[in-house]
């Protein structure tokens, strides 16, 4: 068992150690790490050519787009489940993966100017079991003095609970939870400190998002700082915000994770020795006890600046979006996007969660959205007739959903359900076969083209 008081202390020795690291300090700092964890027994059987490599001969080597499942022995200090849309699986840590995880995460709190000076915090998660909520809690429990874990499945019937043990100096949790919180409770009560640091992660940050959380948290009088942290459930934290103003500039932490990208030219940069202004795929090697290398997270990353101290500073794009061509019957050839995110009417449109609300109202479907950046028209293509409110009532049960739907209520997405058997299976067919690649996970059915 990990103390909170242990925690602390490995923490501060490291933020002690690391205060005045620069780019020269982190890159031998990897190429250690690297060369010490590339000799463990499960690096070797997994990864043995490894073991004749430098952290930098990386950037030759493949690239990995399966997580490999850790061997049944390894030392599993903390597992959790991914709650990726791709595919979920579960990752498993060792005591140190796990201590070299929550430094990162300490490093970070210090750098934002909060460190432990949380009084009470509320911590919005889904189920304990899975990674996004898992590192919230551990991270939560580490830097808070008293906080209040919810359940954003018990939200409802938690309400008073909620209510009674504000004041919070802090929330945190991903930033569709946190919209949904706001919009349910923080708009009713009045349960903000006078300065509220909200620490999220999970999704972009629009200036959408950002003005309505503002302007709840001003109806009282309150003001709220933003942290916006990137990370994934292999590694954590990855990178984070540290200016009010300046969401989308993150910091590059590298505690626990190198960091690469993969260019359009599908070639493999150190994120170090990239070029303001270079944009590609995120691609991370975990410095674990088992080292997995140049592991693809499918995300797409920029590069816009660097700090005082030479660590690049990064922009999150978005999930990696494919774009095809494609023969669709009855529109003729269409150009457009296809992805796990897609971002209509500037909100970021997870098609897996429409593809499992969907799954529950028909047994076939094809969605055409065309989108005019202010508005967008969606044409959802049917096996089974089923009404607005049928779907309005499968999204609802997936929080992240909510924005969404209210924007279809409000008409800026301007919904059209057709019910239509044979189209639609021919729809659904043309998509499939336009997006299939050898071992690509399955996409949903669902295309996204620019409005005139």
């Amino acid at each position: 068992m990990i103390t909170r008081f242990f925690v602390r202390r490995i923490v501060n020795r490291w933020v002690e150690k690391t205060r005045d690291w620069g780019k020269d300090e982190w890159i031998n700092y990897l190429n250690e790490e690297f060369d010490k964890l590339k000799r463990t027994k499960w690096t070797k059987r997994f990864f043995p050519e490894l073991e004749h490599m430098k952290y930098d001969d990386l950037i030759n080597y493949k690239v990995i787009r399966e997580y490999p499942s850790s061997p049944p022995d390894y030392p599993a200090f903390m597992e959790w489940k991914s709650s990726g849309t791709v595919k979920r699986k579960i990752i498993r840590f060792s005591r140190g993966d796990a201590l070299k995880m929550l430094r990162a995460a300490g490093r970070y709190l210090f750098d934002m100017g909060i460190g432990y000076s949380t009084k009470n915090a509320l911590a919005i998660y889904t189920s304990e079991e899975f990674a996004t909520s898992k590192i919230f809690l551990i991270t939560t429990e580490m830097f808070a003095k008293k906080r209040f874990l919810a359940s954003l499945l018990r939200l409802h019937e938690r309400e008073g609970e909620i209510v009674n043990h504000a004041p919070y100096d802090a929330v945190t949790g991903l930033l569709g939870f946190k919209w949904y919180v706001f919009e349910k409770i923080v708009s009713k009560h009045d349960i903000l400190s006078d300065i509220t640091n909200l620490i999220t992660t999970g999704e972009s940050l629009t200036p959408s998002v950002i003005n309505s959380l503002k302007e709840i948290a001003e109806k009282w009088g309150k003001e709220i700082k933003i942290f916006n942290g990137y990370g994934c459930a292999e590694g954590g934290l990855i990178a984070g915000s540290l200016y009010q103003g300046k969401y989308y500039e993150l910091l590059y932490y590298p505690d626990f994770v190198g960091l690469m990208i993969l260019t359009q030219e599908n070639e493999l940069v150190n994120i170090f020795d990239a070029k303001i202004g270079t944009i590609g795929e995120t691609i991370i090697t975990l410095l674990k006890d088992m080292v997995v290398p140049n592991y693809a997270l499918g995300d797409l990353i920029e590069v816009v600046g660097k700090n005082s101290k030479g660590i690049p500073i990064i922009r999150v794009l978005g999930r990696k979006a494919k774009r095809v061509r494609v023969k669709l019957p009855e529109f003729g050839e269409v150009e457009g996007l296809v992805g796990g995110i897609l971002r209509i009417a500037s909100i970021d449109f997870n098609t897996f969660a429409w593809e499992e609300a969907l799954s529950n109202l028909t047994k076939d479907y094809f969605i055409l959205v065309h989108d005019y950046r202010s508005y967008a028209k969606m044409l959802i293509y049917t096996s089974t007739p089923f009404e607005k409110e049928e779907l309005f009532k499968e999204l609802s049960k997936d929080p992240l959903q909510h924005a969404l739907a209210k924007m279809i209520e409000r008409e800026i997405i301007k919904l059209e359900i057709i019910h239509d058997p044979e189209l639609t299976s021919k729809l659904a067919l043309a998509i499939e076969q336009a997006v299939l690649e050898d071992r690509s996970p399955k996409i949903p059915r669902i295309l996204l083209v620019r409005g005139d």
